[in-house]
């Protein structure tokens, strides 16, 4: 018997997807704009801008693998695969974390981890990832 998508699995799936698109062009903006940004304002240059660019160097690649490495767990969380649940809960978790260690910390990114936690373990929800 097939199980029909829950709405809730729709909507983080969809967010996460979203959210793997954004990462992917901010890594592009930092591995590409940014190391050039200081070259063409020789004029007006700041350290700030200079940090931002040696920064982008490092994280933009970074970026750009996570928001693929996202996109595609968003695309198989849509798809109903248990394995893209796991890593979506160890993600939440880390995430958590990050956000713990963060002062202040986000309290409303700390809620909304743990609903998507709780939300991702319940019986029916599994029962989806489950099936087949």
């Amino acid at each position: 018997m097939d199980i029909s998508r829950p709405l809730g699995v729709t909507i983080i799936s969809i967010i996460m997807m979203i959210f793997g698109v954004m990462t992917f062009l901010g890594g592009a903006f930092l591995t590409i704009i940014m190391p050039h940004m200081h070259e063409a304002e020789k004029e007006a240059i700041s350290i700030q801008l200079l940090y931002l660019s040696a920064l982008g160097k490092f994280l933009g690649p970074v970026a750009i693998v996570y928001g693929i490495i996202v996109l595609i767990i968003g695309y198989f969380l849509w798809r109903g695969r248990n394995w893209a649940r796991i890593v979506t809960i160890i993600l939440v978790i880390l995430s958590i974390i990050e956000t713990v260690t963060t002062i202040p910390p986000n309290v409303l990114s700390i809620i909304i981890g743990l609903a998507i936690i709780y939300y991702l373990t319940r019986p029916h929800v599994k029962e989806f990832f489950t099936q087949g």
